[in-house]
């Protein structure tokens, strides 16, 4: 907001730093203090991309995966790097966000299909249970073409 003053017969810009110091909301914030509060929270919520965990898994029936940090300490969520089983390629991601801890699951039947893909057109499918602290799992992860990929990498998103 700019103001034209009078100073001495001359006009003069005169640019107030803030008047939203004055103003309080309901819950006796003042609006500088809201902004803070905001910018603390989108400065906060960056992607870091910390790497929690990092192997070659087919996550079969008895695999059981724990990440460095629990899924509900993370910013957003897992995300999860698998590639082909034999070789470091044919990558592909996949996102397990914080919500899916809020959803009524049966952890012990209730699971994630993940599809992957691997060289020679491939189409792999993983099964996998993923509660707070662990990923874990199914024995039809290791059989035919669901094989030919694996989880390499889980990182904080």
């Amino acid at each position: 907001m700019q103001i034209n003053y009078k100073i001495n017969g001359e006009f003069q810009k005169l640019y107030p730093k803030t008047l939203s110091g004055n103003v309080t909301f309901n819950n006796g914030q003042t609006i500088e203090e809201w902004k803070q509060e905001i910018d603390d929270i989108i400065n906060k919520k960056e992607d870091k991309f910390e790497e929690l965990w990092s192997g070659r898994d087919n996550l079969t029936g008895d695999s059981i995966i724990r990440p460095s940090k629990r899924l509900s300490e993370c910013n957003n969520g897992w995300l999860l790097v698998f590639t082909n089983s034999k070789t470091l390629n044919n990558f592909n991601y996949y996102y397990v966000p914080k919500i899916h801890l809020k959803l009524p699951l049966n952890i012990k039947n209730d699971g994630i299909k993940v599809l992957t893909g691997s060289v020679g057109g491939v189409i792999a499918s993983k099964y996998i249970f993923v509660e707070d602290d662990t990923i874990r799992g199914h024995s039809v992860n290791g059989n035919g073409d669901n094989a030919e990929s694996g989880l390499h990498k889980v990182f904080e998103y």
